[in-house]
């Protein structure tokens, strides 16, 4: 909970820099589905997901979970490169 908390607040702090309206979500469950449930729940606008892992079976995951997402939603789903880092 406390890993959850930290980066949540990382990501609001970048969020409010950009003017972004950001909500976040915690349910357990199929990764796909709750994605596409929650952006349908809330009419939101765009899904966006960026595609960065640390292992290979991490990113392996990760990719199905956003073929999934962009196949099957009926939001728009914009899938981004993680930014490089210097």
């Amino acid at each position: 909970k406390a890993i959850t908390s930290q980066l949540e607040e990382k990501h609001r702090a970048r969020a409010r820099e950009l003017s972004v309206d950001l909500r976040t979500h915690v349910r357990e469950g199929t990764p796909a589905r709750l994605v596409i449930a929650v952006a349908e729940e809330t009419k939101a606008d765009l899904i966006a997901v960026t595609a960065t892992s640390r292992s290979k079976l991490a990113a392996f995951l990760l990719e199905g979970t956003i073929d999934r997402v962009v196949r099957t939603s009926h939001v728009p789903v914009l899938v981004m490169r993680p930014a490089e880092t210097a």
